[in-house]
């Protein structure tokens, strides 16, 4: 290897925004853990959806979106997120038909159509922004979030859905 004179040039670099895919990850991590935070499978006798799929609660809890997080247009709306244990997680990916239907019914005629609007929507995402929408929803009372989730979702039938920019709408 060659060797460095004693006056070597130390390059000082830029700190980057970061990566698209690093992005992505910390946007993943803050809707999950905002899915997360009840520590109930919304799939069990304690959870939302009791009769939706009874069973017992196994594994980890995870978070599961409604509609497939390969569709960026809804990845990070907190309404498309559930919290299920694994088993559940698992049952409901085995099980897309069903899932679809209990979509339906969960979130009301209205809202599912907008919700596969946005979905099938080319959409030009600005991850900077979810970021700070996200963190912005992770930083109130946990309490207050909750609240409004479970006031809004059996309302929802009558509703329209935002811009899935503005992500910390509850």
């Amino acid at each position: 290897p060659p060797r460095r004179g004693p006056r070597s040039k130390v390059r000082v670099r830029r700190r980057k925004k970061g990566t698209r895919a690093n992005l992505i990850l910390k946007a993943d991590k803050l809707w999950a853990d905002l899915v997360k935070w009840k520590g109930i499978c919304e799939f069990s006798k304690e959870g939302l959806f009791p009769d939706a799929y009874p069973h017992e609660c196994w594994g980890p809890h995870q978070a599961q979106h409604g509609i497939s997080r390969r569709k960026f247009g809804t990845r990070w709306i907190l309404l498309n997120g559930f919290e299920g244990c694994q088993r559940s997680h698992a049952y409901w990916g085995h099980h897309q038909e069903l899932w679809g239907l209990l979509l339906a019914e969960a979130w009301g005629p209205l809202v599912a159509e907008e919700m596969a609007r946005l979905a099938n929507m080319k959409l030009m995402i600005h991850l900077e922004t979810i970021i700070y929408s996200l963190e912005r929803v992770s930083g109130q009372e946990r309490t207050d979030i909750h609240a409004k989730v479970l006031a809004l979702r059996p309302e929802i039938k009558e509703t329209t859905l935002p811009n899935p920019v503005v992500v910390g709408w509850y």
